[in-house]
């Protein structure tokens, strides 16, 4: 499955469920994410068409897809995202965050 090149950093006191959760509502049409493991949660209703992984720091979160198709769509999702709870999350690099780890 192919990583996005974009990943979520938890900024605000809040849990990686509540904000992938409203991130499954409001731009997967989802209930809630769901965990699969403690590491990830399904993000887009049941699909298992996008996933988003704790990386190293538990404050990170990377999205990979089923499709390759579907990256650059999930890309514009994760910005927007973003850019709407900007006091929640920023926008991080996966590259970079690999290559601390």
């Amino acid at each position: 499955m192919p990583y996005c090149g974009t990943a979520i950093k938890l900024e605000a006191p809040i849990t990686a469920r509540e904000i992938l959760s409203m991130f499954a509502k409001e731009q997967c049409n989802a209930n809630q994410a769901h965990p699969l493991d403690e590491r990830q949660f399904n993000i887009d209703g049941g699909l298992n068409d996008v996933r988003a992984i704790q990386q190293d720091d538990a404050r990170i979160y990377g999205f990979f897809c089923r499709y390759d198709i579907d990256v650059s769509r999930t890309e514009a999702k994760i910005h927007a995202f973003a850019r709407d709870h900007a006091f929640e999350c920023k926008l991080v690099d996966i590259e970079e965050v690999r290559k601390v780890s």
